[in-house]
């Protein structure tokens, strides 16, 4: 079952690379696949605690996999942070389009790091600030660097405030 949507978006992802090689635009394409936050139950987000509607890492982090001949080096791995709305600005950034990036957009180009394994950009995240009326409660949690704080959620941590290190 899993096989065969790998091997079906493998030659999905096939097709578009031979249409954009094809038209000649794949030598300044950028490929990005991502996932959104966590899997759900019963998915193991192993080593990451946790799963979807959760703020722990197995509920928050995602992975992406990006693709492009622009890479100076093609095979970084990063583990630096990096939040969803940071696409917006290092995509306009790498069509030379950053002027368009409205003003006050939580948005940071992350190309330099992407692309020659620099240094995020971005210090913290702001992961959750909302109410849950399931739970009957307002929650929010902020990273910085590899610590987490969150406050609410206390029917689910059973505490108001958590601090957690993430890995």
């Amino acid at each position: 079952y899993r096989a065969a949507a790998v091997t079906a978006l493998d030659t999905g992802v096939g097709r578009v690379v031979d249409a954009l090689q094809a038209a000649g635009l794949y030598d300044n394409t950028l490929i990005v696949f991502s996932t959104d936050n966590g899997g759900a139950a019963p998915a193991s987000n192993f080593p990451l605690k946790e799963m979807k509607n959760t703020l722990y890492e197995g509920g928050v982090r995602g992975v992406a996999w990006v693709h492009s001949p622009l890479f100076k080096r093609p095979g970084l791995v990063s583990r630096r942070l990096m939040y969803v709305t940071d696409w917006l600005a290092t995509l306009l950034a790498v069509a030379g389009l950053t002027s368009l990036l409205p003003a006050g957009t939580d948005s940071l180009d992350m190309w330099p790091s992407l692309q020659l394994n620099k240094a995020s950009p971005r210090e913290e995240i702001v992961l959750n600030l909302d109410q849950d009326t399931y739970w009957g409660l307002w929650s929010a949690a902020i990273r910085q660097g590899n610590y987490k704080l969150i406050w609410g959620q206390h029917k689910l941590l059973k505490t108001h405030v958590s601090i957690i290190k993430c890995t």
